[in-house]
């Protein structure tokens, strides 16, 4: 039987959750009769059941949309972007905790692994990353250069970043994510990974290995919930904390280097141009 576009989506879901129809038809308030016939084309089910399936099945806004619109109907939500209008209050609140993040680096994330940018701080740290698509950022991080090179546990690193693009192609498959992936999975064996996490930390963070320094980190990730529009929810602020002082004096010390580098230059009045 050749299903609809709303039946092939609906199927997809329901598989990679687990789900029966018996299952998926509790959890959203219908029948397994139901659920069987608006997946075969039989039925055809209005927003509020759709709504309803979509949360049952954990869905993004953004996949919620798109099952939407499978079924013929209006999208719910909002795809703002971060410059628009009614996105003024989510900027004033990002640009403060940047602003309070002082000398340590940040960024501003959208979905798996887009940067829309960063701070001065993440700048110095990384430059050109909110340059990169994700295929770019998966080369530079997946790839021989110099995040390998300066990243003592790069292997922990890159194995969580790929379970991250696989959570997210999972989420969202998209093309430009797709093909990030498929990246870095070709990348990554070329290179005898770990099975899983082997340095103990609680976290999978970089230690920066720069200018003889030792420089380990924790990333913290802040999020928008109830959020209505999809802009909303693929929004992240990466906050990255230093875990010692070492790391400290090293943040510090950048951003006092940049500083001095960007002072105008003070002439004495003999060095000026000596007036006729």
């Amino acid at each position: 039987m050749s299903l609809s576009p709303f039946g092939r989506q609906l199927r997809t879901w329901r598989k990679q959750r687990g789900l029966s129809q018996l299952e998926l038809s509790h959890r959203a308030g219908t029948t397994p009769r139901y659920v069987s016939f608006i997946e075969t084309g039989r039925a055809r089910p209005g927003q509020d059941l759709v709504l309803r399936i979509a949360a049952a099945l954990r869905l993004s806004l953004h996949d919620q949309n798109a099952l939407l619109a499978a079924a013929g109907l209006k999208t719910a939500f909002p795809k703002s972007s971060l410059n628009d209008e009614q996105m003024a209050p989510l900027r004033a609140v990002i640009d403060e905790i940047i602003a309070r993040h002082g000398d340590y680096p940040a960024w501003v994330m959208q979905g798996g692994m887009k940067v829309l940018r960063g701070n001065a701080a993440g700048e110095r740290l990384m430059p050109g990353m909110a340059d990169l698509t994700p295929t770019q950022m998966v080369e530079s991080w997946f790839a021989p250069g110099p995040f390998r090179e300066t990243v003592e546990n790069w292997q922990e690193v890159v194995l969580a970043s790929l379970a991250v693009l696989r959570k997210e192609v999972a989420q969202r498959p998209e093309p430009e994510l797709e093909a990030a992936l498929s990246l870095a999975e070709r990348l990554a064996s070329k290179t005898k990974l770990p099975m899983a996490p082997t340095s103990g930390l609680p976290v999978a963070c970089p230690i920066f290995l720069i200018g003889g320094l030792r420089v380990p980190t924790i990333v913290a990730a802040v999020r928008f919930d109830h959020a209505v529009t999809v802009a909303a929810q693929d929004l992240r602020v990466e906050l990255m904390f230093p875990t010692d002082e070492v790391g400290e004096r090293f943040f510090r010390g950048l951003a006092d280097a940049a500083k001095l580098e960007n002072q105008p230059e003070i002439r004495s009045p003999s060095s000026g141009p000596s007036s006729r």
